[in-house]
């Protein structure tokens, strides 16, 4: 079975496939910023996360997460 990680870089590379350059190396602890990823694309990607891992990241949740790493954390610590 895939770990947490590498089932949100899967999401995120189908996802960000045209808002990230280097989708397949993805950097998880460059910030989201720095990644160039809009806030729209944001949500919609926490929507498709909420799904994948049975969980809920309200949209006011994001500005605890940096990067994908964090994200990946909150999974680990969250999911069910």
């Amino acid at each position: 079975m895939a770990t947490v990680e590498e089932r949100v870089k899967s999401l995120a590379r189908e996802h960000f496939a045209s808002e990230v350059e280097a989708k397949s190396n993805m950097d998880l602890d460059s910030s989201f910023d720095d990644a160039q990823i809009s806030s729209s694309a944001l949500v919609s990607f926490i929507i498709l996360v909420n799904k994948e891992f049975n969980v809920t990241i309200l949209p006011d949740d994001l500005v605890k997460f940096s990067c994908m790493r964090d994200v990946i954390n909150y999974l680990e610590a969250n999911a069910s």
